[in-house]
């Protein structure tokens, strides 16, 4: 049994609340969490609509390796600010 109205007179947090508890309609319910169903489901918008042509996965160490070659060819300069009396 609800509890009277004029005890709990209708504000906008109390019709809010109402509002969002309400049961789900079925075509709403998400069946599972998975995070590609729930991209593809609720924000359809975001997604590229061409696919991104990524090169095959790595493993750590050879990222790792290729990190360090590219790396390596880093050059370390002098600060020239110090010739300027800095």
């Amino acid at each position: 049994m609800p509890p009277p109205s004029h005890l709990f007179p209708e504000t906008p947090i109390l019709a809010l609340v109402k509002m969002t508890c309400q049961p789900v309609p079925e075509e709403d319910r998400c069946n599972s969490l998975d995070p590609v169903d729930l991209t593809k489901r609720y924000l359809p918008s975001i997604r590229l609509k061409r696919n991104c042509n990524l090169s095959e996965a790595q493993s750590e160490f050879q990222f790792l390796k290729e990190l360090r070659t590219v790396a390596s060819k880093n050059k370390v300069f002098q600060k020239l600010s110090r010739a300027l009396g800095y």
